[in-house]
């Protein structure tokens, strides 16, 4: 019973995640098309027993407030085809969908570093979805760093959807942005256990497996030229991983089993990039090509 209550999240705490998933993403993709803050109500996340008022007693000196200067529902609900071309009002719903994704990440990555895990499958489901956002135009510098927080409390449970959705992003255009995916890619990688590390490794791959896919079933392909300059040529954050994957020796060297090994564990998945992968990290120092021939030979002969 105790390993099923620590896999599950109360129903306010799902329905959290739903209004995120279902409310607030829509305006962050779209921000122009609706207004579905005039319908939210946020209560229905709160205990049915919590008897706090929701807003003040009305006071006398309310009570004398000119109408005029206060429009009521009725009036409101006239203007609301007008304020669909108000900037200012888009404006408002962006930061205020920000702000609400922005909070249910913190939230939810403070909820699995206190709570021992539970909710992950469900935490980890939703925020795969709100991922898009990030592919949104000027939505990344706002909310990168709370999904990069979130994506490292996920990994030290063991998981990295998460990850697999950012890596699969447009790269950051800041100096700062791309430090701080930087970072977090690192602190996952060294944080966590030999198998953690494994596990991350290994999103790496299904993200270009995901990424290769994807442009494939769009005819984006690359020219020979981009083949030769570059080990990742589209336009995603997979590069910048494999940067940091490149960077550490120890990190470098089980990447490398990796994909030396993913041919024999998947040889009805057969990709392109593994071989151009290991060459790379091969270059980044003596130390490395060694390790990484001494491996490649330790295969072959297993083979054989």
């Amino acid at each position: 019973n105790d390993n099923e209550n620590r896999k599950k999240l109360n129903q306010q705490a799902k329905m959290l995640l739903d209004l995120i998933t279902d409310r607030v993403i829509p305006i962050l993709r779209q921000p122009l098309a609706s207004i579905p803050f005039s319908e939210l109500d946020l209560s229905r996340i709160s205990h049915m027993t919590d008897t706090t008022p929701t807003s003040p007693i009305r006071s006398q000196i309310n009570k004398r407030t000119d109408r005029k200067q206060t429009p009521n529902r009725r009036s409101l609900k006239h203007r609301r085809s007008s304020l669909q071309t108000d900037y200012s009002f888009v404006n408002l719903s962006y930061c205020s969908a920000v702000s609400l994704l922005n909070s249910c990440c913190i939230i939810s990555s403070e909820w699995l570093a206190v709570g021992g895990g539970s909710g992950v499958v469900e935490i980890a489901s939703a925020s795969s979805k709100w991922c898009h956002a990030l592919s949104c135009t000027n939505n990344s510098q706002d909310l990168l760093a709370s999904f990069l927080r979130l994506a490292v409390q996920l990994s030290a449970n063991q998981n990295y959807a998460l990850w697999e959705m950012i890596l699969l992003q447009p790269p950051p255009t800041h100096s700062v942005e791309i430090a701080l995916l930087k970072k977090a890619f690192t602190l996952c990688l060294f944080s966590t256990t030999e198998k953690g590390q494994s596990g991350l490794l290994n999103a790496v791959i299904k993200a270009a497996c995901v990424g290769l896919k994807y442009e494939e079933d769009n005819n984006n392909s690359t020219t020979e030229k981009d083949d030769e300059e570059s080990i990742w040529p589209y336009n995603d954050c997979i590069s910048i991983a494999l940067e940091v994957i490149a960077s550490q020796f120890k990190a470098s060297i089980a990447f490398a089993e990796i994909l030396i090994n993913y041919d024999k564990n998947n040889s009805d998945k057969a990709l392109p990039f593994p071989v151009k992968w290991i060459l790379y990290l091969s270059k980044q120092n003596a130390i490395t090509a060694t390790s990484i021939k001494n491996m490649l030979l330790k295969h072959n002969n297993n083979d054989n």
